[in-house]
């Protein structure tokens, strides 16, 4: 994990180019899984899940690469407010013993410095602001996961600087999420505590890791 040097050192445009993506409709789908994840990972204590859920009709319909979100969004749903919140805390709060699993990436990585250094820097370049109750947290997997959706969503939108959305999505994911999510996912399945949070771990990852192949595709140097 690299951390420490300015994005636009990390994602040189000159050195690399993109080819045959059909932004406004690839990105457009991406966008929309990288926000589901990101909100079905939030904390059911904090944000009215079901309410951001319910507002947006076209997640629920959504299949990339294969993967059945709708039917994953509705499990969700009909687990229930109390259920979510007893299985959240249990995995992911801190007890007399910590959290049991990590869902902050400096609290799985201990021993590397500049992770949270590193995020910021990203979310400031590409002027993302952190929502007020997660600015204490950068490195929560649900902002990560949102801050993709945003990379996703801007390069949907956009012509002008397309590629460094682009270039962007692909580093910043290699950095901090590629080797996390997998983990993550497994630490959750070893707990055997929660498979309402072990299903949409092993989503997560699994989503990732098609779309960072499907990134690699269309990146060359």
């Amino acid at each position: 994990m690299m951390t420490g040097a300015p994005v636009a050192e990390l994602c040189p445009k000159m050195e690399r180019s993109v080819q045959d993506r059909d932004s406004p409709l690839t990105a457009t789908v991406r966008a929309r899984a990288y926000r589901l994840y990101s909100i079905l990972l939030a904390s059911p204590h904090e944000f009215d899940v079901d309410n951001l859920l319910r507002q947006d009709a076209c997640i629920r319909e959504l299949r990339p690469y294969g993967i059945d979100l709708g039917a994953l969004c509705g499990a969700f749903l009909d687990a229930g407010i109390s259920l979510r919140r007893q299985e959240y805390s249990g995995l992911f709060e801190v007890g007399d013993r910590g959290a049991p699993i990590a869902i902050r990436e400096q609290q799985q990585y201990r021993d590397v410095a500049g992770i949270l250094e590193d995020l910021v820097r990203f979310y400031e370049y590409f002027d993302y602001p952190l929502h007020s109750r997660y600015a204490w947290a950068p490195d929560h997997m649900s902002v990560i996961l949102e801050f993709c959706y945003l990379l996703c969503h801007r390069e949907s939108m956009t012509g002008e600087d397309r590629l460094s959305l682009q270039l962007a999505q692909y580093d910043f994911i290699s950095r901090h999420l590629l080797e996390w999510l997998p983990v993550f996912a497994d630490q959750i399945d070893k707990a055997r505590s929660s498979p309402l949070y072990a299903s949409i771990a092993r989503s997560a990852s699994s989503y990732l890791a098609r779309d960072f192949a499907w990134q690699s595709s269309t990146v060359s140097s």
